[in-house]
């Protein structure tokens, strides 16, 4: 008869599985590993309409003059720092990151570098790649 793993050897093989998981996904994504560095990931969705792919990052707090980014050899990347500017002296939670943050993403096609957009509103940023039939030479870095 097989033995059934306790409790905490399921939540332990779990937890291996969940942290290989996560390495392929930062592998995937061209993120930096979090135990790697101090920069932390804001969350990103890339979606594609008939005529773009969009790239949205949730990123409150940010002036937008205050971000950089570049599209180099289909990897677009966002990075910044977020500034806490509110002095306090008790905490009672702290869910917000602060500090230096940066998104790569590998974005593959043809795109009109001339024509890429950022627009930020409501905490959001919004990188536009407008679709095209030949690849422009490759920009080092997008005007905000």
């Amino acid at each position: 008869m097989a033995r059934r793993n306790s409790s905490e050897e399921s939540d332990q093989e779990f937890e291996a599985f969940r942290q290989q998981i996560s390495r392929v996904l930062d592998i995937m994504s061209f993120s930096q590993p979090y135990s790697c560095s101090n920069l932390w990931h804001p969350s990103t969705d890339v979606y594609e309409t008939d005529g773009a792919v969009i790239v949205k990052t949730e990123i409150a707090g940010v002036k937008l003059d205050d971000f950089n980014i570049s599209f180099v050899d289909q990897v677009l990347t966002i990075q910044g720092t977020r500034i806490d500017t509110e002095a306090k002296l008790n905490y009672h939670c702290l869910e917000i990151p602060y500090g230096n943050f940066q998104v790569r993403i590998l974005i593959q096609g043809l795109y009109d570098i001339d024509h890429i957009t950022v627009n930020y509103e409501n905490g959001y940023l919004y990188v536009l790649l407008p679709k095209s039939k030949k690849q422009d030479a490759s920009i080092s870095q997008i005007d905000s």
